[in-house]
């Protein structure tokens, strides 16, 4: 498996069996951006940048062998395990020459994925039940703005037809930039994904696990009893400064007394 940059193109990379599968990018690439390839469980190869797909491949399946060898950051061989092809000036070495910064390697036991579910069993009648989708290959949920009564039983459900992990967090008002800031230190820890890139701060109130592509998952909560608007943010690496929203929380209304 290997992802590397060759004329300007992206190439994304699977070998088995001697054989090369591969997903390559078509348009120019831009000077900085965020990568993502992943090897999905049909053999889908797919390639993401900046949250949007560029790329796509298909080899026959995922690995059926336990992986062995190193693994290799900005440099590839060049004899039989080498990933990428080179000629002339690279035809006995390979060094990359760019900059890469925060990589991270994720391996995953293959798993069916689940169904996606649009609501939850609800236990109690009066919560109020929220459903909010990413939206595909945009990096974005469908809602900006939801709205509950203060110290209301909520319901909320996510659901991720995206290729990317996602997840989703409400915080305190006015917290969004400190907040972020720890997701990306958490982006720099070797558990960050253990942790599911959740702050452990008390700005942080609610929030799901990572939710992988094809999945959902539901978050039950009480409101806050303070009315006021609640940042929700996506705090994978690179995603919370244009992947969020707001729950406005309303003051619970009080019926007039009559004697």
């Amino acid at each position: 498996y290997g992802l590397y940059i060759k004329d300007g193109k992206l190439t994304m990379a699977v070998k088995q069996n001697g054989q090369v599968y591969q997903a390559t990018t078509t348009e120019p690439l831009p000077d900085k951006f965020e990568l993502e390839g992943r090897f999905e469980n049909n053999g889908n190869l797919i390639l993401a940048i900046d949250g949007n797909e560029v790329a796509r491949g298909k080899a026959p399946s995922v690995f059926t062998k336990s992986l062995t060898g190193e693994i290799r950051v900005q440099r590839d061989f060049t004899d039989e395990n080498s990933i990428g092809t080179y000629t002339g000036a690279y035809a006995n070495s390979f060094d990359f020459r760019g900059n890469v910064q925060n990589a991270t390697l994720e391996v995953k036991k293959p798993e069916a994925v689940s169904p996606t579910v649009s609501a939850a069993k609800v236990g109690n009648p009066k919560a109020t039940v929220i459903t909010i989708r990413v939206v595909e290959n945009q990096m974005q949920f469908d809602k900006k703005v939801f709205s509950v009564k203060a110290s209301q039983a909520v319901v909320l459900n996510l659901e991720n037809p995206d290729i990317m992990q996602h997840n989703l967090i409400i915080i305190k008002p006015g917290t969004t930039e400190k907040v972020g800031a720890a997701a990306d230190n958490l982006a720099r820890d070797p558990k960050g994904a253990e942790k599911n890139y959740v702050p452990q701060m008390p700005e942080v109130l609610y929030a799901t696990k990572l939710v992988n592509p094809g999945e959902s998952i539901t978050l039950e909560f009480t409101a806050p009893n303070q009315p006021g608007e609640y940042p929700f943010v996506c705090t994978f690496p690179g995603h919370w400064r244009i992947m969020k929203g707001v729950m406005r929380v309303e003051k619970t209304s009080t019926p007039l007394k009559t004697r």
